[in-house]
C-alpha cells in the first residue's frame, strides 16, 4: 500500500500544472499595461519589453526606491521578457527606474491591497530620483518556461519515485505472501510424507525379518 506521505509530490505536480501566466507590457507610452494585475500563489507574471525599461519593486511608502535582498529587479532591457514567480498574495508594488520614468508615473502593482495605485503613482511623481539593486534578482530574464521546466522536472521525478516506491512495496508484499504460502505448503507436504510413508515402509521390513528367522530354523532342524 502506498503511504500517505507519498501523495504530497503528486499533489505538487497537479498544483503546478494549474499555475497561470500573466503578461504585462513594459514600454508603450512609458507605462505598464495593465498597471494592476491579480495573481495567485504560484502564478508567473511576465514583463514583455519593447523599449528600454526595467522593473523594480518597492514598498508602497517608498516608490522609486528599491533595495535589499527581497527586492525584484530585472535590469535594463530593451526587448525580451522578465518573469517573476508570485510566492504570496501580498501586494507587490513596482516601478521602472530607467531614466526618470518612475517620476513620470511608470508604476504598477501585483495584487493591490490597502493603498491605491493612484496614491502610489502620486508618491512616485513626488520623488527626485530612483534607487535600484545592482543586479538582476528575484526573477528570471526569460519567459515562464524558465520556471516550468525546472519545477516540472522536479515534480515528474517525485511522481516517478512514488511509482517506484509503490511498485517496490507491492513486490515486497507479493514476495512475502509467496514465501509464506510456499513455507506452509512445504511444511504440509513434508508432514504428510512423514506420517504416511514411514509406517508403511517399516511393516514389510518387520514381516520379512520374522519369516526369514523361521525359515532358517526349519532348514537347520531338517
Amino acid at each position: 500500500m502506498v503511504q500517505l506521505t507519498h501523495i504530497a509530490p503528486v499533489a505538487a505536480l497537479f498544483s503546478g500544472a494549474f499555475a497561470a501566466t500573466i503578461k504585462v507590457q513594459a514600454g508603450p507610452g512609458n507605462s505598464f499595461r495593465p498597471e494592476s494585475v491579480t495573481a495567485a500563489t504560484g502564478d508567473i507574471v511576465e514583463f514583455h519589453f519593447s523599449r528600454t525599461h526595467n522593473v523594480a519593486s518597492s514598498s508602497f511608502d517608498s516608490p522609486c526606491s528599491s533595495s535589499g535582498d527581497s527586492a525584484i529587479f530585472s535590469g535594463d532591457l530593451s526587448s525580451g521578457v522578465f518573469s517573476v514567480k508570485v510566492n504570496s498574495t501580498d501586494p507587490i508594488w513596482y516601478f521602472c527606474g530607467y531614466s526618470n520614468h518612475c517620476q513620470d508615473g511608470m508604476v504598477g502593482v501585483i495584487n493591490p491591497s490597502g493603498g491605491t495605485l493612484n496614491d502610489y503613482k502620486s508618491r512616485s511623481q513626488a520623488t527626485s530620483s530612483s534607487n535600484m539593486p545592482s543586479g538582476v534578482q528575484n526573477g528570471i530574464q526569460g519567459d515562464a518556461s524558465a520556471f516550468g521546466s525546472s519545477s516540472g522536472s522536479s515534480a515528474s521525478s517525485s511522481a516517478s519515485a512514488v511509482s517506484s516506491s509503490a511498485a517496490a512495496s507491492g513486490s515486497s508484499a507479493s514476495s512475502a505472501a509467496a514465501s509464506t504460502a510456499g513455507t506452509a505448503t512445504g511444511s504440509s507436504t513434508s508432514g504428510s510424507a512423514t506420517s504416511s510413508t514411514s509406517p508403511n515402509a517399516a511393516a514389510p521390513v518387520k514381516a520379512f525379518g520374522l519369516t526369514g528367522v523361521i525359515g532358517a530354523l526349519v532348514a537347520f532342524l531338517a
